[in-house]
Order: structure tokens, then C-alpha cells, then sequence
């Protein structure tokens, strides 16, 4: 079967690199809970090196815990990391149990305005500290924005946070020009221009 051919002109090629998460002001609470604050009916905060969300009722209670803020580009494409602790004792089993962690997370911009859902949904499980990422996001203005982290606590269970920042995510691109050979004959019938268009790079076999 004969087959129109597509060939390529790359004139610059943006591979995917895996970056290093860039912790927020006080991600990694080093200056105790400085810039940090929540909000909800007897809850507080405390630590360093770690947050420590305490609850000084019986009944849980839902919070809002906020963050420093920290400026975003948009002409960029990020992944949020949050590593918790959210554990209960049960004391049928006799072990640690985990808990829901939270339950959404709203990046807001300076006037408070929810810019986007950046809701925690890939962890890795089982260490001291389990490490969650929101999805690919972007923001449509360059500025100043602060996370609001919604959750649930009650007196006799374990939330610690740490290690908060973001990680930008860097796509397959190219630039340069495309050419379709409808007759398959070696000489292009139409040509175009694109720029940092997306690609997904698989492996091919042949184009007969």
C-alpha cells in the first residue's frame, strides 16, 4: 500500500527533562511556620523542619491551611509536590492507618482569586513522608499566587507536612517545517512552517 510521506525539518528540538522540585519561600520549613497560616476552628500549626497541624478539640475539623506566596510563570507548564503524613493509631490492629490527606488544593493569585485546581492525585506511598503531585498545570498571567490546602484533622491523628514546591515540566517540541509528498515520489507537493509544536516520539518501522 502506498503511503503519502511526511518528512521533517527540525530546526530545534526541546526534549523532556525530568527537573528538581523548586521548593516555595518556606517549603521546607527551615524558618519554623513563618508565612504559613490556617484557618478552621481549633487548629493551629507548629514545627520546623516539618509542620505540624494540631487540633485541640474532640470533634475533627475541616481547615484551610495557606501558604507564603511565590510568583509563577506562564509561559511554563508546572507540577505541584507535597509530601504529608496523615495517619491515624487503630488500636483493633494495633498499627498506623492512613487517612484521606487533603482533599483539594487551590492556587490562588494575590487577590485571592482560584487561578486553578492543583488537587494532589499520584503519591508514593510507604515511607516516613509520602511524596503527592497534582497534574500538569499552567497559569494564563505571569504573577504572584499562594496555595490553599483544604483537609480534615481530629486530636488523635498524625498530620505532618513538608517539601512543598513545584517542578516545571518541560514538553517535546519542535520548530521548523513540514512537507507532505501526496505522490510519494520524493518531492514535496505542500510545505508549512510550525513552532513548538508538541510531539510524541515513538518507534517506527517503515513508511511503505
Amino acid at each position: 500500500m502506498k503511503k503519502n510521506l511526511l518528512l521533517f525539518t527540525f530546526l530545534c528540538t526541546t526534549l523532556y527533562v525530568k527537573s528538581q522540585t523548586v521548593l516555595i519561600p518556606n517549603g521546607g520549613f527551615n524558618i519554623n511556620t513563618s508565612g504559613w497560616s490556617i484557618t478552621g476552628p481549633n487548629t493551629s500549626i507548629s514545627g520546623s523542619s516539618e509542620l505540624y497541624i494540631s487540633v485541640s478539640g474532640i470533634y475533627a475539623q475541616d481547615f484551610i491551611l495557606s501558604s507564603p506566596q511565590f510568583y509563577l510563570d506562564a509561559n511554563k507548564t508546572y507540577k505541584l509536590y507535597t509530601s504529608y503524613r496523615n495517619t491515624t493509631f487503630d488500636p483493633v490492629m494495633m498499627m498506623e492507618m492512613p487517612l484521606g490527606g487533603f482533599w483539594g488544593v487551590n492556587l490562588k493569585d494575590s487577590s485571592g482569586t482560584t487561578a486553578a485546581n492543583v488537587n494532589l492525585v499520584t503519591g508514593n506511598v510507604g515511607g516516613y513522608l509520602e511524596e503527592w503531585s497534582s497534574s500538569n498545570f499552567s497559569v494564563a498571567t505571569s504573577g504572584i499566587y499562594y496555595l490553599d490546602y483544604n483537609g480534615q484533622h481530629s486530636q488523635f491523628d498524625t498530620f505532618i507536612v513538608d517539601n512543598i514546591g513545584f517542578r516545571e515540566v518541560i514538553q517535546n517540541t519542535f520548530t521548523g517545517t513540514v512537507t507532505l509528498d501526496s505522490n510519494n515520489d520524493g518531492c514535496a507537493t505542500l510545505a508549512t512552517a510550525v513552532a513548538n509544536f508538541p510531539v510524541q516520539l515513538n518507534e517506527t518501522n517503515s513508511n511503505t
